[in-house]
C-alpha cells in the first residue's frame, strides 16, 4: 500500500501523473499532479506540511460506509499540509477527498501520534477529447506558507507560474532541449478552434531547476531597473491560502515582475502583464531598462508557451508585442 500526500482542489476531469521534486530553498518534498487545462480544470501541486517529528498511525476510512481503506505508520513529514475538507489524498491508484479528520489539525496529529481520516473516492473521467489550453506548464511550483496573510499579495494562477521567465545564458542548452519539446507539441498536437487553440498534449517542464544558476543578486537586479510604481506585500496563487515563501512582486509600466529570493539571491524571476494596471502596459523606457539589465547580468527571457528565447537586443520589441496581445 503506497500513500503520497497531495492537496488540491476537486478534479472536474483530468489526467493524473505524480512526480516528486525537491525544493532547493526549503528541502521539503514537493509533489505535483498534472491535470487537464480544459475549461475550469486546474492542476494542483503542494508540499508536504511538516518537518519530520516522529511517526503517526494513519487510518483512512470510507466516508460513505465507514470501512477501512488503508492503515499505515507514516513519518510526520509525509502528512498532508492540510486536513481540511476538500483536501485530496493519493492512495495507490485512487484519489480520495477528505470529508473530516480527527484530529483536524496536523500539529495535533503529530503530537498524539494518531490520525483518522474520512474521505470519499473521486472518480476521474477519461482524458479522451480533453484539450489543454497551453502547450506547456512548469511542473513544480514554489512552496507556500498556508498560514501567511494574503493581504496585499499579487496573485497569479498556478498555471501561469514561470511561463515567461528570465534564465541565465549558461543554461541555454537546457532551455533549447525544453523548447524542442514545446515545439513538438505545437507541431503534432495543436487543435485550432474557436475561441481558443487547444492541445492534445502538454509538456511538463522540470528544467531548469535553478533558472538563474545562482548568479543573480536581487539587489543588483533592482538597481538596474527604475523604481516600481508599486511593491506588493508578496506573491500568492489564486484560490490558494497563504503566500509563496520568500516571494516578491512589483508593478512597473503595466507589467508585474515577480519571483522568489533566497537571501539576496534571485531563485526565480518572471514577468506578466498586470491586469489591474490603471494604464495600458508600455514597453518604451521599461524595455530599454530590461534590455540593459539582461545584458549586464547575462540573461535571456524565455516565453515557454510560444517556444521563444529573447535576447537583450529583441526584448523591447517582444514586450511591445505582449502589450498588443493584452489590448
Amino acid at each position: 500500500m503506497s500513500w503520497s500526500c497531495l492537496a488540491s482542489r476537486r478534479l472536474a476531469a483530468g489526467i493524473r501523473g505524480l512526480l516528486g521534486s525537491r525544493s532547493q530553498d526549503t528541502g521539503y518534498q514537493i509533489y505535483a499532479r498534472r491535470k487537464s487545462y480544459a475549461a475550469g480544470v486546474r492542476r494542483g501541486r503542494y508540499g508536504c506540511g511538516v518537518a519530520d517529528a516522529g511517526v503517526v498511525r494513519v487510518v483512512l476510512l470510507d466516508a460513505d460506509d465507514g470501512t477501512e481503506v488503508a492503515s499505515m505508520q507514516m513519518p510526520a513529514g509525509q502528512l498532508p499540509a492540510s486536513l481540511q475538507p476538500g483536501t485530496e489524498l493519493y492512495v495507490d491508484d485512487g484519489i480520495w477527498e477528505i470529508t473530516r479528520a480527527e484530529p483536524a489539525d496536523v500539529a495535533y496529529a503529530v503530537a498524539s501520534g494518531k490520525l483518522a481520516i474520512w474521505a470519499r473516492r473521486i472518480e476521474l473521467v477519461t482524458s479522451t477529447g480533453i484539450l489543454f489550453s497551453t502547450p506547456t506548464i512548469c511542473e513544480v511550483l514554489a512552496p507556500t506558507d498556508p498560514t501567511a496573510s494574503t493581504t496585499g499579495l499579487w496573485l497569479l494562477h498556478e498555471d501561469d507560474w514561470r511561463q515567461i521567465e528570465w534564465i541565465h545564458r549558461s543554461l541555454i542548452d537546457i532551455v533549447t532541449a525544453e523548447i524542442q519539446q514545446v515545439r513538438r507539441v505545437h507541431s503534432d498536437h495543436t487543435h485550432p478552434g474557436a475561441p481558443i487553440v487547444g492541445y492534445s498534449a502538454c509538456h511538463g517542464r522540470r528544467q531548469p531547476v535553478a533558472p538563474l544558476a545562482g548568479t543573480v543578486q536581487a539587489s543588483a537586479w533592482h538597481r538596474l531597473l527604475p523604481a516600481p510604481a508599486h511593491r506588493f506585500e508578496g506573491l500568492g496563487y489564486h484560490d490558494w491560502p497563504g503566500a509563496v515563501r520568500n516571494g516578491f512582486a512589483s508593478s512597473l509600466d503595466g507589467f508585474v515582475i515577480y519571483g522568489v529570493t533566497g537571501r539576496d539571491q534571485l531563485i526565480v524571476l518572471g514577468i506578466a502583464i498586470d491586469p489591474s494596471a490603471s494604464t495600458p502596459a508600455t514597453a518604451d523606457g521599461f524595455g530599454e531598462s530590461i534590455a540593459g539589465a539582461m545584458d549586464t547580468l547575462d540573461l535571456v527571457l524565455v516565453d515557454w508557451p510560444r517556444a521563444e528565447v529573447i535576447g537583450p537586443e529583441h526584448v523591447r520589441q517582444y514586450l511591445s508585442s505582449q502589450t498588443a496581445r493584452a489590448d
